[in-house]
């Protein structure tokens, strides 16, 4: 499904995770750890420094020229109770340490001293976590007011301005009338001036002072300005993409970093560092764009460049011009709000990792500071904002990693990646003695001095075809010889793809490969008559959605990858109501991955991790095929963050949405101007051919899927598996096949399809099963059967609910009626239909062979096939009779020999009362035989 290509092992039936590879630190299985194993986890030469109360010092125990002093006010846990984790030199209240959630007044500021002066040191805060989602803030001390700035090789160009409260469309230059704005990305995450994913401006820049260079002195060398704070800061220096200082001109490219050196060799030497707070796609540093024309307001908007954002804290900088014309000058902006931190987990080291039931402890870097000339850095910490369970999280201390230590040969060699994909680099860290008289990695006999810092720390990036062990081998004055090694490995496979994932029936796809080029690899059912190359492509052409799988082997070693092609069908007419007579507004078939049609699962009911049924986190969605015909199975198995899968992507809930907003007529609202749904389903049940997972429910053990099958229940204001969302009137209504209540924390209404509960006249949020006020709404049927619904929901006029909804079932034309009242549950925006599992308690599967949705209210017709069905005489002349339905006309038309076709009438009106229409034809008298022959009238 779209499922981003997986690679697994065939040695294990489930992958975990994507293919992504990395070198895990050293991790630990118990509660309280010391200050030296939380140091030993983060790097060597760590320093571990905790939080203590107001004017209390830290003395570091593994260096004790380093301490740390806070203002913060003592506090302990609003019910009285001492934290889990700690280390056992904590000296704040008794082993009560800072719950960053409850207490209002936490904000507070640490000051690390002992520094080497001017020295640049890495700082992690170490975070003890019960839940993946709780955020914390922080800041390189507090604001600061620009004092002044001097300009030297200014000219004739207009001179820098100061500005206050840096925001979205704050003016660039001083003689422009460009803006500042939030960058934009495209959907694969690349930097685009007309992309959809919007990034606001880091809030680390709003409202902090800032400098409005001339935009003509980007060309002035020499240029340099002197710019002066009241305190100590962080000043943020935005750098045009396009600039490439080694070559000293502007062809770097717009959506990646500038190329440092040459006339910019000065942000390098001055010791500005790169931002990132993860506020980027794909991992990305941080970004702002530019407007240079100025009319765009908002973040993204009106963009034609971007700017790259470095740092560095002082009271006062030294900016340098860059000499290429044709560019953006740079830009400087003062320390603004705090920097809010989330996804801990997800961004941090892991300290304590998957501690069973006890809390977890990560550190996570909030980047580098500047030692001032007293040898000290200032960081600030904010209040966190509260997660939705409630649960807390501690702020333990902060890690500081100094420069390298001149006595020790090497501190620290390491690789970015443990195994990386073939064509893929791998960047291999050090931190070694600066007083290093030779440092050389093999194989390759390659010279890293020259790119080793004047802190004894450097990289390489380097490209291994097969697995490598990477020794580093560094003299001093005092050792010669000293080694270490890194193994990095070579994956079998790099990627497997299809261009394009989605084709109609009968068309062409080509599938990519790029193996390991030591790798043999098949794809069945392809037969090569010759074995294909490591990098190489083939077109296939499936009947219906397929999926392909790869296998590489190499050494022993086999893994394997998949692709699935979504093979688009003609619209079904397999159900048992015909098509209304103008067609659906939207029909889903069930044959295809709902994200390659444009549906949506980025939505607080979903955690899908885009895998199907045979990876990935348990549960999932699946095109799967049952006598020939494609469907769409969602399973959701409980909640499986309860059994070791972490959010995001433990697939707890599966719920696609459909955006109707160009679907629908303009300013239509289908739950006050009615609206037509039409799907047809099941609750699957294992039969041990189709997959099926296990279910992970929220309280219990795993256990094999329940052979009576699992539905669902209505949930959150009105969600189901089968929902209409209207944003204009902020009404929801959904429908459910339900069973009896699963394993776990699963709950049900009874069997049968299951709708939101009556409960007034007004739109409401007690709509759902589990709600004590208003009536159950339940359809008595047998779920487990494919059943075939059509369903009219129109505004309620009898005063009982807030709508009524008509029920037609398998080609029936008499309707179940249910009044109901809407519920106010919503997962985006706009006017959405949905079709999902997602309730995190719930446990369900569903089968849907098609869901299609139609404005306006339409009775159902039969799917008979077209025929005449009845001829009957009398002495007025010969009737004949057809299905039909209201509102069609007919070609009728009569013969004697079947090859002159006589029309009698090319538009004849359909019966406006019934399901068939009669027509007489009163002149037979002439004829001795006839044919006659009906279609429907074509304009």
């Amino acid at each position: 499904m779209h499922i981003l290509t997986i690679i697994k092992s065939i040695a294990y039936q489930r992958l975990i995770g994507t293919a992504l590879f990395v070198i895990l630190l050293p991790t630990y299985s118990f509660a309280a750890i010391t200050a030296d194993e939380v140091e030993q986890a983060i790097s060597p030469g760590a320093v571990y420094l905790d939080f203590v109360s107001e004017d209390s010092s830290y003395v570091s125990s593994t260096n004790p020229n380093i301490s740390m002093v806070t203002n913060a006010v003592d506090w302990g846990w609003p019910d009285g109770s001492d934290n889990e984790v700690s280390v056992p030199s904590d000296e704040f209240g008794e082993g009560n340490i800072f719950d960053d959630k409850s207490n209002p007044s936490s904000d507070f500021t640490a000051t690390v001293s002992g520094l080497t002066p001017g020295s640049i040191a890495e700082v992690f805060v170490l975070n003890v976590i019960k839940t993946n989602s709780y955020d914390f803030s922080w800041a390189r001390g507090q604001s600061a007011m620009i004092l002044e700035i001097t300009e030297e090789g200014i000219g004739g160009d207009a001179p820098a301005i100061i500005e206050q409260e840096f925001n979205e469309e704050s003016l660039t230059f001083s003689d422009r009338t460009h803006q500042h704005n939030g960058a934009a990305f495209d959907n694969e995450g690349n930097l685009s001036t007309s992309g959809t994913q919007i990034i606001d401006l880091p809030n680390y820049l709003v409202g902090g002072d800032y400098i409005r260079f001339a935009n003509n002195a980007r060309d002035n060398n020499p240029y340099s300005a002197f710019v002066e704070a009241d305190g100590i800061t962080t000043w943020y220096l935005l750098v045009d993409n396009r600039l490439d200082g080694a070559a000293g001109n502007k062809n770097s490219p717009n959506n990646t970093d500038p190329v440092l050196g040459g006339t910019l060799q000065w942000i390098i030497d001055d010791g500005w560092q790169r931002v990132n707070t993860n506020i980027s796609p794909n991992g990305q540093a941080d970004y702002t764009g530019v407007d240079e024309g100025g009319g765009g307001f908002g973040p993204g908007q009106g963009l034609n460049q971007f700017y790259s954002v470095y740092s560095l804290t002082s009271d006062s900088v030294t900016v340098n011009g860059q000499g290429i014309g044709g560019s953006n000058m740079i830009s400087l902006v003062t320390q603004g709000k705090m920097i809010t931190v989330n996804s801990i987990k997800e961004g941090g080291l892991p300290i304590v990792e998957d501690n069973g039931a006890g809390p977890d402890s990560y550190a996570i870097s909030i980047g580098y500071f500047n030692a001032d000339e007293d040898g000290s850095i200032n960081v600030r910490i904010g209040k966190g904002i509260p997660n939705e369970q409630g649960s807390r999280t501690e702020l333990d201390g902060l890690v500081i990693i100094p420069p390298a230590d001149s006595e020790i040969p090497i501190q620290q060699f390491t690789a970015t990646d443990e195994k990386i994909a073939p064509g893929q680099s791998v960047t291999l860290k050090w931190i070694i003695s600066p007083e290093s008289t030779f440092a050389n990695i093999s194989p390759g006999n390659i010279d890293i001095l020259a790119k080793t810092g004047a802190d004894g720390k450097g990289s390489i990036e380097l490209n291994p075809k097969l697995e490598t062990e990477y020794t580093l081998t560094v003299n001093t004055p005092e050792e010669e010889a000293v080694t270490d090694s890194v193994v990095v490995d070579v994956a079998l496979i790099g990627y497997f793809t299809a261009e394009p994932l989605v084709i109609d029936s009968g068309e062409d796809t080509t599938l990519s490969w790029l193996v390991r080029e030591d790798a043999s690899i098949s794809i069945p059912p392809i037969n090569w008559v010759v074995p294909p190359d490591p990098e190489g492509t083939v077109s296939v052409s499936p009947e219906t959605t397929t999926k392909y799988i790869l296998t590489a082997s190499a050494g022993g070693k086999i893994e394997s990858a998949e692709v699935l092609i979504n093979v688009l069908a003609p619209p079904s007419n397999g159900g048992n109501f015909a098509e209304p007579i103008e067609g659906w507004d939207y029909a889903f078939n069930g044959d295809v991955d709902p994200l390659s049609v444009e549906w949506n699962h980025d939505n607080g009911s979903d955690q899908w991790d885009s895998s199907d049924l045979d990876s990935g986190a348990p549960g999932g969605a699946a095109i799967l095929n049952e006598n020939g015909d494609n469907f769409l199975r969602l399973q959701d198995t409980g909640n499986p963050t309860n059994h070791g899968f972490g959010d995001p992507g433990s697939n707890r809930k599966v719920y696609f949405t459909k955006d109707l907003t160009t679907i629908l007529s303009d300013n239509y609202s289908p739950l006050v101007d009615g609206i037509t749904l039409n799907f047809r389903a099941r609750v699957p049940v294992p039969d041990n051919i189709l997959p099926f997972d296990d279910a992970h429910p929220a309280g219990g053990n795993i256990s094999e899927w329940t052979a009576s099958g699992d539905g669902y229940a209505i949930h959150d204001g009105g969600k189901g598996t089968f929902g209409i969302r209207d944003s204009l009137s902020g009404q929801l209504i959904s429908f459910t096949l339900s069973t009896d209540p699963g394993p776990g924390s699963d709950y049900s209404e009874g069997i049968g399809l299951s709708m939101n509960r009556l409960n007034g006249e007004n739109p409401s949020a007690e709509v759902d099963a589990n709600d004590g006020s208003g009536e159950t709404n339940l359809l008595p049927i047998e779920p487990l059967n494919w059943n075939d619904f059509w369903i009219t929901i129109e505004a309620d006029t009898s005063g009982s609910g807030t709508h009524r909804a008509d029920i037609y079932m398998n080609g029936n034309s008499a309707p179940s009626s249910y009044f109901l009242t809407a519920g106010t549950g919503s997962d985006a925006g706009t006017t959405y239909m949905a079709m999902g599992l997602g309730a995190t308690p719930q446990s369900g599967a569903v089968d849907i062979d098609f869901f299609n949705i139609k404005e306006g209210i339409h009775i159902p017709t039969n799917n008979i096939p077209f025929q005449i069905i009845d001829i009957s005489y009398s002495d007025n002349g010969i009737s004949i009779s057809w299905p039909s339905r209201a509102g069609e006309a007919f070609l009728i038309e009569k013969s004697e020999d079947a090859i002159f076709w006589e029309e009698m009438d090319d538009s004849y009106p359909a019966s406006d009362n019934s399901e068939v229409t009669e027509f007489l034809d009163e002149e037979t008298t002439e004829f001795r035989n006839l044919l006659y022959r009906v279609s429907r009238a074509t304009e």
